[in-house]
């Protein structure tokens, strides 16, 4: 009889699911008992196809049979359909979940994503029900499965929020399991309901599986039971719900800075500058158990240049930023600010050409800073690029100039209102010419009047100049 040899990583590989998926179906059960609720498979990505059909719902309807009416065609629910009490004594929501598949395009082809979608369907009037986005859950890297769906009083504001558990199984010859996490949802105002529901708080739950060198892992929670014990280690303040926040302050005492920062769970993302430069600097990092954050800032090849660790607070944030390199210290503080700060675009870069006098500029992006070379008919220009940001007073939009260092103007001599007729008027060197940014485009005046006297590039006779970038 001819021998069968398996590789060691195939055989732990199977092993592991095997393990992770008998304790998978142990807790199938689980998950709608201990909710107290049927579940079902309905979460809802933002920009998914509105459900077509009406959300009237037939006297006598089940809500299995109200849900497979009204979702989309073709699409099979992944998990039983919920109809529950949430924070209400008068009215019950339907919360449902099914599986879809989104084409994403990558660097060289598209492929398909498949997403769980939730949804939650509010009764409003009688029979009728509005549709709330719930969530998406992507393949990462197989297909989320829901393991259990509950309300818990998270925040402790007396209204009980929508906890979902979900899983991925994970196959990789070094390592094999299944990931659980968890997120919780904030509760609903019924008198102003939301297009989506916010996320609260994400909850990584840990590894069932093991790896190629016989190391086993157990997750911190697979039910929602195990969940709301975890919850009682981790005490919920503000500072732990997800955000998107903008922040303007100091590094030291004289350094100017702004931030944008992103908070998913425990981990945080974003980015800064420094005003004088405009140069966005990379951030990530994550908040810790006793909900103290710790951000790593990154170069241009991701390496670790400094770091900031400290704390939120209630209008903003302090901490100390220190150099990787040097050691150096400095301390930083920061408030949260309206403006809506935002990055420099990912395509600016490239050959920008003016559709009327003969001018060029290129924008080139090399090793994370920004320069330019720029012609005209006679010249030939090229230094650094600098960024400057403008927010409107009202919108609070962001509006974005780029500026050209080691650039003369042809001529300067300000305001000639008060000048006598015959009387001569020296031209004062002008450094630097800014630029405004529109998609694809650049542009800026380019001479003025009597009443304020310059002109920028002197071989070009427009007034106004738009240079439009090449494809």
């Amino acid at each position: 009889m001819k021998k069968i040899v398996i590789p060691f990583f195939i055989l732990f590989l199977i092993l592991s699911l095997y393990a992770c998926q008998n304790k998978k179906k142990n807790e199938a059960v689980l998950s709608q008992t201990e909710s107290g609720i049927t579940v079902p498979d309905d979460f809802l990505m933002t920009g998914y196809p509105a459900v077509l059909g009406s959300l009237t719902r037939k006297a006598g309807e089940s809500a299995e049979d109200f849900i497979n009416r009204i979702k989309p065609a073709g699409k099979e629910l992944v998990h039983p359909v919920i109809e529950a009490d949430w924070n209400s004594t008068d009215k019950k929501v339907i919360i449902a979940f099914w599986e879809t598949q989104v084409k994403e395009k990558g660097e060289t082809s598209t492929y398909n994503v498949t997403y769980t979608v939730g949804k939650l369907y509010v009764p409003t009037d009688g029979n009728r029900y509005q549709e709330v986005a719930i969530d998406s859950l992507s393949e990462s890297p197989l297909e989320a499965v829901i393991q259990a769906v509950f309300f818990y009083d998270r925040d402790g504001d007396g209204k009980r929020e929508l906890v979902l558990i979900y899983s991925n199984d994970y196959r990789h010859y070094q390592m094999a399991g299944t990931f659980y996490n968890a997120n919780v949802y904030d509760d609903i105002d019924y008198d102003n309901l939301p297009a989506q529901l916010t996320v609260l708080e994400d909850i990584y739950g840990g590894q069932c599986g093991n790896n190629d060198v016989g190391e086993e892992f157990e997750p911190l929670f697979t039910t929602a039971a195990e969940l709301r014990e975890h919850l009682k280690e981790i005490p919920f303040t503000k500072h732990r719900m997800n955000f998107e926040k903008n922040y303007t302050g100091k590094i030291g005492s004289n350094m100017n800075v702004s931030f944008h920062l992103g908070k998913r769970g425990n981990d945080i993302s974003g980015f800064f500058y420094y005003e004088k430069h405009g140069i966005d600097i990379r951030l990530y990092g994550n908040l810790t158990k006793d909900g103290k954050v710790e951000m790593s800032e990154m170069d241009y090849q991701h390496n670790t240049t400094a770091k900031i660790t400290g704390k939120f607070t209630d209008s903003g944030f302090e901490g100390e930023w220190k150099n990787e390199k040097t050691g150096k210290t400095y301390p930083i503080e920061l408030k949260e600010t309206a403006d809506k700060i935002g990055p420099i675009p990912d395509n600016l870069a490239g050959k920008y050409v003016s559709d009327g006098c003969f001018l060029e500029i290129d924008i080139i992006k090399d090793k994370g800073e920004y320069r330019y070379a720029m012609q005209t008919d006679t010249k030939k220009y090229s230094g650094a690029v600098h960024f400057l940001r403008e927010f409107d007073g009202t919108s609070k939009q962001q509006t974005l100039w780029l500026e050209l260092s080691n650039f003369e103007w042809a001529e300067f001599k300000g305001d000639l209102s008060g000048v006598e007729d015959g009387d001569s008027v020296e031209s004062i060197g002008m450094q630097g010419l800014e630029l405004y940014y529109s998609k694809d485009e650049l542009s800026f005046q380019n001479y003025g009047n009597a009443m304020n006297y310059y002109v920028k590039v002197g071989d070009c006779g427009d007034k106004f100049v738009t240079l439009t970038k090449k494809k």
